[in-house]
């Protein structure tokens, strides 16, 4: 059969709530069970808070770093080729991007949510997936069909049972609430208040899970799935308070926000965990790759991860993010983030936070002033990524010294 693409993509799902990413207290069966035959990212870094911009890299294989250039699209060089290209989202300016005209059809789900789901079948990425599986039911392969559901930065509409299940005897009741939190706690804040906000995060991914879960069980029943490539990822994760941000509130960059999932399920592909330190240009390259379609490589940053996929090393070991004045950068054992101090109500000098990987995830223990030469040497990193990014030749990124 003709081969064929299904990418999902859930806004603000971060990968560390997720049971494939070492999530113990929830569970993810949806999740696990596509890890449990897909090939796993252990390290994905978003290059960009801002969604557009995330997109840009999805679709088009640049770094948010690149200079904007009229790169063909993912979607333009496979209906060019022949694909059928559907777009389903519930994010009406995401089917409004300057790259989404290049699908075939674009089908918008309305976001109806007011309140709580009265089950996991009525919330709204439960209709994004109906949608989604309404168009799988007419398209004709070859075809690309990219699934962008707002997520977890659309309404909490799941029903409040699936909040409940994670507080403990002795823990408040979760509170009911349907708009995304965003706020910044105070110094001396209600442990109790963030219990309740973590709940409900936990409670909107468990009903996200179970709508994936009945999903691809229909799909791997069906004979499409014997030729069918499933890339599960997000553009962006969700603060959840490690740094006092609740939600989008700065869109600081730490790890809660850029750590993504990234599981690409191949057809008769064996289960697979890979280290790579990869970025979502890399998923423009992957699919492009495994389509068949042929692209210049002065015209994209990102890399395929095939080479992964059959046991090959991963070529690059460091990844950046930038919003604004802001840069983040993680290679294997360190994540630097380079803040300017005005932003955060201090004099106007470049701050410096940096944290040991992977043992510090959450980045509890910010140690630049224990390791200055290390923060001054990631520091020149970002500079020297940054060069090689805009002249868009990686080879100027020179392997890292005891990187592992």
């Amino acid at each position: 059969m003709p081969p064929n693409i299904i990418v999902i993509a859930v806004d603000r799902l971060g990968a560390g709530f997720l049971g494939p990413y070492g999530a113990t207290w929830l569970d993810t069966p949806g999740l696990n069970a596509l890890a449990g035959r897909s090939l796993l990212i252990e390290h994905v870094l978003s290059d960009s808070p801002e969604l557009a911009t995330v997109y840009r890299s999805f679709w088009t294989g640049r770094h948010a770093l690149s200079p904007d250039m009229q790169t063909p699209s993912l979607q333009a060089l496979l209906s060019d080729a022949g694909w059928s290209t559907s777009l389903v989202t519930d994010d009406q300016a995401l089917s409004e991007h300057r790259l989404a005209s290049r699908f075939g059809q674009r089908l918008v789900v309305p976001q109806d949510a007011r309140r709580e789901a009265a089950s996991v079948e009525e919330t709204q990425f439960a209709q994004v997936l109906a949608a989604a599986q309404s168009v799988l039911d007419e398209i004709s392969p070859p075809f690309l069909l990219w699934v962008h559901a707002a997520g977890v930065q659309g309404a909490w509409d799941a029903p409040w049972e699936l909040r409940a299940q994670f507080a403990d005897e002795d823990d408040p009741e979760p509170p009911h609430f349907v708009e995304p939190p965003v706020r910044m706690l105070p110094k001396k804040h209600d442990p109790d208040e963030l219990l309740g906000v973590i709940h409900a995060y936990a409670g909107q991914v468990a009903a996200l899970d179970l709508c994936i879960e009945s999903f691809l069980n229909v799909f791997f029943e069906s004979e499409l799935a014997e030729s069918t490539l499933v890339a599960f990822t997000s553009p962006r994760g969700y603060p959840l308070g490690e740094h006092r941000r609740i939600g989008p509130v700065d869109d600081a960059l730490y790890g809660e926000l850029l750590r993504l999932p990234l599981l690409l399920r191949f057809p008769n592909g064996a289960a697979h965990r890979a280290q790579a330190i990869t970025q979502p240009p890399d998923l423009f390259a992957t699919l492009a790759e495994w389509a068949g379609v042929p692209i210049p490589p002065s015209d994209v940053w990102g890399r395929s991860l095939l080479p992964v996929a059959s046991g090959d090393d991963w070529p690059r070991d460091r990844a950046v993010a930038v919003h604004g004045r802001q840069r983040a950068i993680r290679t294997p054992p360190w994540f630097l983030r380079l803040s300017h101090a005005a932003e955060e109500d201090e004099e106007d000098a470049i701050r410096r936070e940096l944290f040991g990987k992977p043992d510090d995830q959450w980045e509890v223990n910010e140690v630049s002033d224990r390791a200055p030469e290390m923060a001054e040497e990631m520091a020149k990193l970002v500079e020297n990524f940054e060069e090689a990014v805009a002249a868009n030749d990686d080879a100027q990124l020179a392997p890292l010294e005891n990187s592992s």
